[in-house]
């Protein structure tokens, strides 16, 4: 990605989960609602939660938590249902085969 930075430009929920935390941070500066608007059918909370790039990157763990209180603070509901699903799953020792981050 970092040889194509344009590939991801303006793609929100794929920033959220490539835990891109400046480009969120401008995204959402720019336009709040962003953080409530869907990317496909899946909120950019969810996007967040399910994503697996912690194996590669374990040092970006404090810009994924950054981005989802972020997120929050812009009203994404973490009670939305896709959302808990996708939390419940998310944790140490559970191979349900997606992210784990639990805000």
């Amino acid at each position: 990605m970092e040889d194509k930075p344009d590939l991801v430009a303006g793609h929100f929920s794929l920033l959220c989960g490539l835990y891109d935390e400046r480009a969120v941070r401008a995204m959402l500066r720019d336009d709040p609602t962003c953080a409530v608007t869907a990317a496909g059918p899946a909120l950019p909370l969810l996007h967040l939660c399910k994503s697996r790039m912690l194996t590669g990157w374990p040092d970006k763990a404090d810009d994924a938590i950054a981005i989802a209180d972020m997120l929050v603070a812009n009203g994404a509901d973490v009670n939305e249902r896709s959302t808990v699903t996708a939390l419940l799953g998310a944790g140490p020792g559970r191979t349900h085969g997606h992210g784990g981050l639990a805000v």
